[in-house]
């Protein structure tokens, strides 16, 4: 005969021996009905057996509590499949650190309590009377706790589905619970993020559609103001038309009254001659010299806006590099307002050199006439119209110069416009790239508060099992192989002591349909 320890510990090595055979033959049994020659739902199969021999004991119930499991498992999808497989590993690794870490910080702890066989060996001969020593032995042997609390309250299954398959088809329904938050969450987030997509979709097509009123607005704004321009010198050349009416009318009383009194006021007709032509000329050169004065300030405001011009085109070029369209743009541009340049130049030099000869001209043409007119003056109608054609050549001229004006204006708010056009297009290239970083950034903070829900989670179920874990490791060594409990294999005392916690939490959760009723036990010496 072996001894007592020896003899347990062979028992404990043949149990195994005997679990790893049952593995093996549940293992090959599913795999034939519901394999399919799948490898996913093979590797489902395994590790769902795996799982269920690391936390709990093979019996009638649990083993068809595990073949409902399984043939729900095979019906998900490939991605909840793997979930799955990957869940069940998590959970297998856990046990197993968890099983080492016990051993090295209490290699004991199995040995704490009496094993149930000795237990009840003890309790025969209790019975029997065959052996005081024993009896007195066995209880010294016996912790004080189990010495002093001898009733317990218990939590037992009231049918014929056992404990272990209801604790099992209460840690399904736990996962399936997990399973479906997952999907809650991962619909909630695409929820989110398509919200949020359409929420930057309708702010793009608001601002293109705020750019697009303000560029009608800016073209309406700047027709408006070359329409009131034009109204302008429209106007100020109807008012020197009937200046110039007024003026020709003044002069042609004048020259009536002349010819009435031809004795009488020829002294104050030439006086008055020689006063307007002084007036003339004054009122000729004083325009002129506002006219220099106001082309060269026009011609410095020029220069100013093109040198402008040119730094902000070779920013632009700097800045857009890679459109080929706009260089071309600018270059052609440049050419055009060289072109413009030179022109104008040239214009100027020979609308200068005309100016000038037009008023020798007339001043010739003035004296001669005065000299004319001393002989004869009935020829003063002719000098008066010839008079007036001169005038209306010199504000043509100047009308023109203000056209010429006015295409140069036109010129520089095109070009500010382009530059505009390119600075907004920078402008949403940046925040589209602010955007996108935020939008990382709010991923990343979704994943974290995920991960941190599912170790909530995890931390959840390690409480339960760190109590199936006690029991698994006792109830190997408290079941004796030559006095077997009843084919349904139901926990004993000490294992529905162990699972008491658990127990009444399924008891107080009426979705399993599983009914639970709360007793009172006498533990044995």
């Amino acid at each position: 005969m072996y001894p007592k320890k020896i003899n347990r510990t062979l028992h404990i090595g043949r149990q195994i021996q005997k679990d790893n055979s049952i593995k093996s033959l549940i293992i090959d049994k599913l795999i034939q009905d519901y394999g399919k020659k799948n490898q996913l739902n093979i590797n489902l199969i395994n590790t769902y057996v795996e799982d269920f021999f690391t936390f709990y004991k093979a019996s009638e119930g649990t083993v068809r509590a595990l073949k409902e499991e399984i043939q729900e498992a095979i019906l998900r999808s490939e991605n909840e499949k793997q979930l799955m497989i990957q869940k069940l590993h998590q959970r297998i690794s856990r046990k197993q650190k968890e099983e080492q870490l016990k051993i090295l910080t209490n290699p004991k702890c199995l040995v704490t309590l009496p094993d149930k066989n000795d237990e009840q060996n003890n309790f025969y001969k209790m019975q029997n009377k065959t052996d005081n020593n024993s009896k007195i032995q066995l209880i010294n042997t016996l912790p004080n706790d189990l010495l002093e609390e001898r009733r317990k309250s218990i939590y037992q299954v009231d049918g014929s589905v056992d404990e272990w398959a209801a604790i099992i088809k209460y840690d399904t329904l736990q996962f399936k619970k997990e399973l479906e938050e997952q999907k809650k969450l991962m619909y909630f987030n695409q929820q989110k993020i398509k919200e949020e997509l359409d929420r930057q979709v309708a702010e793009k097509e608001q601002r293109k559609y705020k750019e697009k009123q303000e560029d009608k607005e800016y073209q309406a704004k700047n027709q408006q103001q070359l329409m009131e321009f034009e109204r302008q010198q429209e106007l100020i050349k109807e008012n020197k038309k009937q200046q110039l009416l007024q003026e020709k009318f003044i002069r042609d009383q004048q020259v009536q009254i002349d010819k009435r009194k031809k004795k009488e006021q020829n002294l104050n007709t030439r006086l008055q001659e020689e006063e307007m032509l002084t007036k003339i000329k004054e009122q000729l050169k004083i325009e002129d010299q506002q006219q220099k004065r106001k082309r060269l300030e026009q011609e410095d405001k020029f220069q100013k806006i093109l040198k402008q011009n040119e730094n902000l085109r070779k920013k632009a070029q700097d800045e857009i590099t890679y459109s080929q369209e706009n260089a071309k743009l600018l270059q052609e541009q440049q050419l055009i307002q060289d072109q413009f340049e030179n022109d104008r130049k040239d214009k100027y030099q020979k609308d200068q050199e005309d100016q000038e000869q037009k008023i020798n001209q007339l001043m010739n043409n003035y004296s001669q006439f005065v000299v004319k007119n001393k002989k004869d003056h009935y020829f003063q109608d002719d000098y008066w119209t010839k008079k007036n054609s001169e005038h209306n050549t010199f504000f043509d001229f100047k009308n023109k110069t203000n056209k010429k004006e006015q295409q140069m204006q036109i010129s520089y708010d095109l070009q500010q416009q382009i530059l505009e056009k390119k600075r907004r297009y920078t402008q949403e290239v940046n925040e589209k790239k602010i955007l996108f970083e935020q939008q990382l950034q709010e991923q990343k903070a979704l994943k974290k508060q995920d991960e941190e829900r599912r170790n909530n989670i995890r931390q959840m179920y390690i409480l339960n099992q760190e109590e199936l874990k006690k029991q698994m490791v006792k109830g190997y060594l408290s079941q004796s192989p030559k006095k077997k409990t009843s084919p349904s294999e139901r926990m004993v005392g000490y294992e529905l002591l162990q699972n008491k916690k658990l127990l009444k939490k399924i008891a107080n959760d009426n979705s399993i349909g599983i009914s639970i009723k709360k007793q009172e036990i006498s533990i044995p010496f």
